[in-house]
Formats: C-alpha cells, sequence, structure tokens
C-alpha cells in the first residue's frame, strides 16, 4: 500500500459539541389507568388466563384447554388463551434454562390472573430472575419484554405485520401509507409526522391511546386474535 498519494481532510483532533434547546417545562402528567392490582404491588392491564406448556407435543392439548375454559369462564376474565411453542423437549442446557426462564416469567405476569402450565413429566418450575437479552427477532424481543413484566407493548413497523405478543400490542405504522393500507393492524399512525403535524400533539395522542389500552381497550391485534410467544433459542435440538 503507498501512501504518498493519499490525501484527507481530517484532523489529528476533532471536537464535536451538541447543545440541544433547553425543553421548555412542562406539568407532570396525572393521567391514570384503570388495571388490576395484584397482591404483590403489580398492576395489570388485563385479567386474563394464560395456559402456558412446558414442551411442544402439549400445545393442542393447551389450545384445546384454553377455548373450553374460555366458554365457561367468559364473563368473569377478559380472556382465556394458550401461549403455545415448540420447545421444550430434548433441549439441553442453556437452551432449557431460557424455555423455563419464559415460561417462568410468564405465569407470573400481572396480566395472567392464573397461568397453568402443561407438562408431560413431572417439572419443577422456579421464580427465576430473567435477564432479557438482546435479540434482533421481534417476535423473541416481544416475548422478552412481555415475561420481563411489560403490560403494554409498543411495536413500531415500517412494513406492517398482524403479529401479536401475550400483553396488549400497540402496532405503529411509520408511514401514513401504511396506516392506510393495513387499518386491520395498525394501531397509530405516527406517519403523519413527516406530513406536519406536531411532535408533541402526536405524542399526547399516543400517550393518551396506550391508557386507553391499558384501561381495556382492545388493540387491533387482540381484536384479530394474534397472540404468540418465541423464544431465544442459542444452541442444538436433540
Amino acid at each position: 500500500m503507498h501512501t504518498h498519494n493519499l490525501a484527507t481532510a481530517l484532523t489529528a483532533v476533532t471536537q464535536c459539541r451538541y447543545t440541544p434547546a433547553a425543553a421548555a417545562p412542562t406539568a407532570p402528567d396525572t393521567r391514570t389507568f384503570l388495571g388490576y392490582r395484584r397482591s404483590d404491588g403489580r398492576v395489570g392491564t388485563r385479567n386474563e388466563l394464560w395456559v402456558l406448556c412446558s414442551v411442544g407435543c402439549v400445545a393442542h392439548t393447551a389450545r384445546r384447554i384454553a377455548e373450553t375454559g374460555f366458554e365457561r369462564l367468559r364473563d368473569r376474565v377478559d380472556g382465556v388463551h394458550a401461549l403455545t411453542h415448540p420447545f421444550g423437549c430434548s433441549q439441553l442446557g442453556d437452551d432449557l434454562a431460557h424455555t423455563r426462564q419464559i415460561l417462568a416469567a410468564l405465569a407470573a405476569h400481572p396480566n395472567a390472573g392464573g397461568a397453568p402450565i402443561l407438562t408431560e413429566i413431572p417439572e419443577l418450575f422456579g421464580a427465576e430472575h430473567l435477564l432479557m437479552a438482546r435479540a434482533a427477532d421481534e417476535a423473541v424481543s416481544g416475548t422478552a419484554l412481555a415475561a420481563a413484566g411489560a403490560t403494554v407493548l409498543l411495536f413500531t413497523t415500517g412494513r406492517g405485520t398482524p403479529f401479536g405478543f401475550p400483553t396488549p400490542t400497540l402496532k405503529i405504522s411509520t408511514t401514513s401509507a401504511l396506516a392506510q393500507a393495513k387499518p386491520r393492524w395498525i394501531d397509530f399512525d405516527a406517519g403523519r409526522l413527516l406530513k406536519g403535524a406536531r411532535m408533541d400533539e402526536l405524542a399526547h395522542e399516543l400517550l393518551a391511546l396506550v391508557i386507553e389500552t391499558a384501561s381495556g381497550r382492545a388493540s387491533c391485534a387482540e381484536r384479530n386474535g394474534e397472540r404468540e410467544i418465541a423464544i431465544w433459542k442459542t444452541g442444538v435440538t436433540l
């Protein structure tokens, strides 16, 4: 490599300084939502029953139990849902530990008034503390956020997806064209910002939607029956 014919406008030392404009003081937001206080002090935004399974081979049974449970309890709970997955059987090491951590955290979620866990053989699930690992997959990330205790999720999307998670999921479109093309999937059109809408007005409107959703308003994913979980997998399954 030769350097005699190369040049740069950069100097050895470059100083950059960011000085944001001072934000105008705002009054504290005193809005509240209608929730469900649990015995440990946490507050849920739904009062549901989640039927979990420790192994994927009982997933169909979990769905049948959820369907029967909803028919019997529809007037007493917000919903009965089976949260199934294909893992558990033949998992080893960290992958098995991750599956157990996710299920234990979901079973203790404040949105679940009860969470029976189906299994083929007796298993012990402790209340392990769940540390969220960084994951690029949206399904895995959304599940991890719910397992960590999030009771409402905000999901930004540029192309649209019907996917939903265990907790109420608000789909926020980055373009108005997407919101207009898929109104059954999109809960909030943030693309209006690009057409001149004010940031503070949109933020106030979005927060109002979050509060309404936390108080019981169904999200598009809930109305469409979209509710899935995905568990992070790093190793092989035998």
